[in-house]
């Protein structure tokens, strides 16, 4: 009942936009609503993806994180479409690097 409470509160706090809350809300959810709440967390850095990094392949690298929760949530159209969104080959080329650090999540993205 408390990891639902959990997941209920996440989801408000999306749909009012305070989606930091809500992404630190739902990664700390586990047992049945997991993979909602991972769907949710995926949402979350979506929406953010534009306020997180100082260029634009760090910004769409936040992409390739959301594909990750989407993955872990099962929810694979949602994953391909994130991953669309993501760095091309050409700009990890340009950029000189396979992957990058998301200090706004402390996560890593690999190419």
């Amino acid at each position: 009942k408390i990891e639902e409470i959990e997941y209920m509160i996440a989801s408000t706090q999306f749909n009012s936009g305070s989606h930091n809350a809500a992404y630190s809300t739902a990664m700390g959810i586990s047992g049945e609503n997991r993979s909602e709440a991972l769907y949710l967390a995926a949402q979350c850095v979506a929406k953010l993806a534009n306020g997180c990094g100082s260029s634009t392949i760090e910004r769409k690298a936040n992409f390739l994180y959301a594909a990750r929760l989407a993955d872990q949530a099962g929810q694979g159209g949602a994953a391909a479409k994130y991953r669309a969104a993501g760095p091309t080959d050409g700009e990890w080329f340009d950029a000189g690097i396979s992957s990058i650090n998301l200090s706004c999540w402390n996560v890593t993205v690999s190419k």
